[in-house]
């Protein structure tokens, strides 16, 4: 169940002719969010120019694990000769995004603020529901963990194939969390902030999800507890129940646990095919010498490999199953797309459902994390405005199933797979 809140990375104008490492091949990686492939460009050497430059802050922007220099960065942005106003504008959204996965929400709503002088109508009103978000969470301090530096905890599979971990909000009884790397903000039924006396803040927000806009407020817990680790200023956005309540009731989604904690803790790991779930120091640190994790435009993406070849995914653990994207189409051959067939299905989200026109493929051969893994009547999903057009893949949570152990690190942004026998 994936809550997709901020836009594309970064769009520009580039030729579809650009050769290695020049200016115009830097903004193409940039433009259709391809990070490992954007700093395997910049690993080689290449000629200066503003363009390089700015592919360099945006790489770390969305490869780093280091807390982001906000002065710094905007100071560059709004310093250095040679960019456009797109490039400005885009490279302001991205700095907002990146502190607002901080949790550093008023420095995120000066990001916006500066894009704003960059922007033509169109591109404030694109940019108005996250300053209207980034404003109203403004004066909340950053999600913090203090007691445990690390924890583990069970996880229980729910009706619906979801991830479930038990938390506590403030001292009230516990509720069953979905586990959801995709959901940049943490969710939560309006009855169960209630209950627990969260804390509301002033004025609407509304969020974009993977079907439609949805309007709701923002609530703090001054203390979440996940096992033994406690976590302080977590914020959540609060949904009406009948809007996280499926299948003419029989199923509820009473609470969502997103990507914005899992950063905070450090490190997040399951084991034994998903059935616990571990958070900081209880996760081994995952060194340089594995893929690379990389802050996505929708959360968090995953290189992965194809035929040989680097890839980019993005990592959704709230989705039950693999979806595949359209960037995949350029990963196939001659054969494999003579397999394609014509399909449908319908897209549940938190804002509803949705028919959308498919493909789908018999078999296909992934490499992750060093392991070949086989997915089989695998469906490719059409294009979405918000995300990468790299993306090869949303790589759900059969991925979790079927290891060992699965390591993300976000300090050293890398990730281990080791799949079970």
């Amino acid at each position: 169940m994936f809550l997709r809140v901020l836009g594309a990375f970064l769009v520009l104008a580039v030729a579809a002719t650009a050769q290695a490492d020049s200016p115009q091949e830097f903004d193409r990686l940039i433009d259709i969010g391809d990070m490992p492939a954007l700093a395997e460009a910049l690993a080689r050497d290449g000629v200066p120019s503003v363009n390089r430059e700015l592919a360099i802050e945006m790489a770390q922007l969305s490869l780093s694990g280091a807390p982001v220099d906000v002065d710094r960065v905007s100071g560059w942005i709004e310093q250095t000769d040679g960019l456009s106003d797109d490039q400005r504008r885009g490279a302001f959204r991205a700095l907002a995004e990146r502190a607002f996965l901080e949790t550093r929400y008023a420095d995120a709503a000066a990001a916006l603020e500066h894009a704003l002088a960059f922007a033509d109508d169109e591109a404030r009103a694109d940019i108005a529901p996250d300053l209207a978000l980034y404003r109203v969470a403004s004066l909340v301090a950053p999600v913090r963990v203090t007691s445990a530096a690390g924890t583990t905890v069970p996880i229980t599979r729910d009706m619906a194939n979801q991830m479930r971990v038990d938390l506590r909000l403030e001292d009230s009884a516990s509720v069953p969390f979905l586990v959801d790397t995709g959901a940049e903000i943490s969710v939560i039924m309006d009855r169960h902030a209630r209950t627990a006396g969260l804390r509301f803040l002033e004025g609407e927000v509304q969020v974009g999800t993977v079907t439609e806009d949805v309007t709701g407020r923002l609530a703090v817990a001054d203390r979440v507890q996940i096992g033994d680790m406690i976590v302080r200023n977590v914020v959540f956005l609060v949904l009406p129940d009948d809007m996280l309540t499926f299948s003419d009731g029989d199923y509820t989604a009473d609470g969502i646990l997103g990507l914005q904690v899992f950063a905070a803790a450090g490190r997040m790991g399951w084991s034994q095919g998903g059935g616990q779930l571990a958070l900081g120091e209880a996760v081994p640190v995952v060194d340089a010498t594995n893929l690379r994790l990389y802050w996505h435009s929708g959360g968090l993406g995953l290189e992965i490999w194809r035929r040989g070849h680097p890839a980019s995914a993005f990592f959704d653990s709230g989705a039950s199953r693999t979806i595949f994207r359209p960037g995949l189409l350029a990963h196939l051959d001659d054969e494999e797309r003579a397999r394609l067939v014509r399909s449908s299905r319908t897209r549940a989200g938190v804002g509803g459902e949705e028919a959308i026109e498919t493909q789908m493929l018999d078999t296909l051969a992934l490499t992750i994390g060093g392991s070949e893994l086989i997915y089989q009547n695998l469906t490719i999903d059409p294009p979405e405005e918000d995300l990468p057009a790299a993306d090869i893949a949303a790589i759900g949570n059969d991925l979790v199933q079927r290891v060992d152990r699965l390591s993300l690190d976000f300090r050293t942004m890398r990730y281990q797979v080791i799949l079970s026998d």
